[in-house]
């Protein structure tokens, strides 16, 4: 073998061994996540660190224009139970989030806030870490609100949800049961302190609002907020607070024409992109 075919053998020695290391690592998250979705309901601690989730997830998506809508509240503090929302196209309720809520809640803040960069591997690569970073992050704070009763944190979690019919169960007697529920948002409310965040939004505060692609513009959103508005004033606190995107002019409308937040303050992050505080006295 000539050397120059040797050099060229030793030259792809890296890139195939980055390839291969790339690979793995992929394998290995989906693995994971698979192997999360289906055990869910089974795991009861993430050794993970307690964190919040990433900053970039504010209210970035373009949430939603309200539809009309009936919502029932309940405005217990340690059990909110579960709110019906009636739109012109579908009926779905609202309830506090469960473990096996997890994977599809974390999917859709996923494809609500993270950016698409791109089609070639690499980017692929990190697209999968950044989606991996949300389950866990959003794991974590699962572990932390399921506990917040003992605590006494006041914190909240909600999903949005609709029965699907045609997964009803249906028994001997050829009684219908409960369809499989398809969560289709989130939305979190928060009064703890702020611990380590940079520029903390005051509290009591809205965030990581996000609603499923496919179900966007039915008044979800406006039906997670008006949840969330009750919860704190369950809390005996006067105002309610959420951040903003200023270049968001979709979910803009929303907060200020149909929910009734103004406008408190603005800043510029590191990316120069200026962030709206909104708030509402409630």
């Amino acid at each position: 073998m000539s050397s120059s075919t040797n050099k060229r053998r030793n030259k792809l020695i890296p890139f195939i061994f980055v390839a291969i290391t790339i690979s793995f690592y992929v394998t290995t998250i989906n693995a994971f996540v698979s192997c999360s979705h289906k055990k869910c309901r089974q795991v009861t601690t993430v050794l993970v660190p307690t964190k919040a989730l990433p900053q970039r997830l504010l209210c970035k998506q373009g949430a939603t224009t309200d539809s009309s809508e009936n919502v029932t509240s309940n405005n217990n503090t340690n059990n909110i139970g579960v709110s019906s929302l009636e739109s012109s196209s579908q009926s779905f309720l609202i309830r506090e989030i469960r473990e096996d809520d997890i994977v599809v809640a974390a999917k859709i803040l996923a494809d609500s806030f993270l950016e698409d960069s791109g089609g070639n591997f690499l980017n692929y690569f990190t697209k999968k870490l950044e989606r991996m970073d949300i389950y866990l992050a959003l794991k974590s704070r699962f572990e932390t609100f399921r506990y917040a009763d003992r605590s006494g944190s006041l914190q909240c979690l909600l999903v949005a949800y609709y029965c699907d019919d045609k997964t009803m169960v249906i028994d001997g007697d050829g009684n219908g049961g409960g369809g499989k529920e398809i969560v289709i948002a989130i939305c979190e409310v928060d009064n703890r302190p702020p611990g380590e965040e940079i520029n903390p939004a005051p509290r009591p505060y809205i965030s990581n609002l996000a609603v499923d692609t496919k179900f966007r513009r039915m008044g979800t959103a406006t039906a997670l907020i008006k949840k969330s508005e009750d919860i704190v004033r369950g809390w005996d606190k006067p105002r309610l607070h959420l951040q903003v995107f200023d270049d968001n002019v979709a979910a803009k409308e929303m907060y200020t024409q149909k929910c009734g937040y103004t406008i408190q303050s603005k800043r510029i992050n590191a990316k120069s992109e200026t962030i709206l505080l909104l708030g509402k006295d409630i």
